[in-house]
């Protein structure tokens, strides 16, 4: 019984996600939600994204970290980004075997560039499957997956799925060149865990 209502809160948690997530994108994609655009904390926006993950988390006994170095700073709708963490979130979840492991981290590059990216514990993507495109089939990967590849590009960066590496990695890529507002404070990174 135990196991039943676990399972279920699992599935109320990830459809509710994923439906506030198709909201926000049916009601920004039809002008009806006005972007907010605005510097956004990364690392703040990813220690709410793993809040509203929580629940799931736990009753799967998976740990949340968030290693998203400190200081970082995107200008765009947080909304959106949120959105997106939150699917790639839970589907890592998903994903992760019982008492393993969801990580998000995330980095200035030397070209200024910023990546994020979830990292889980499961069986991660193969290639015949994605078919060596970073975002061509994401379709095949249900609507969560489709719908963050989306927000990120709204947001004007790119999702790449990586194949064939023992493990789920999905990246998110923000020029440096993109945008005015894209800022490193610099800090040393630190991590979450539950």
């Amino acid at each position: 019984m135990r196991k039943a209502l676990q399972a279920l809160q699992t599935g109320l948690d990830r459809t509710s996600s994923l439906l506030q997530s198709l909201l926000s994108w049916a009601a920004e994609r039809d002008g009806h939600a006005p972007r907010q655009t605005q510097p956004m904390d990364l690392r703040s926006l990813t220690e709410t994204a793993l809040e509203q993950a929580e629940t799931a988390s736990q009753l799967k006994q998976v740990r949340l970290c968030n290693e998203v170095e400190p200081g970082m700073s995107l200008a765009g709708d947080p909304r959106m980004l949120l959105s997106a963490m939150r699917n790639l979130i839970f589907n890592a979840i998903r994903h992760t075997p019982a008492e393993g492991r969801v990580r998000v981290t995330g980095w200035r590059k030397a070209d200024g560039a910023i990546e994020l990216q979830v990292e889980d514990e499961g069986r991660g993507f193969e290639s015949r499957a994605v078919f060596g495109a970073p975002v061509a089939a994401l379709h095949r990967f249900g609507l969560g997956l489709q719908l963050a590849s989306d927000l990120v590009t709204r947001l004007h960066g790119r999702l790449q799925i990586h194949p064939d590496i023992g493990r789920g990695l999905v990246s998110l890529h923000f020029d440096a060149g993109r945008d005015a507002a894209l800022s490193y404070l610099g800090a040393p990174t630190s991590t979450r865990l539950n």
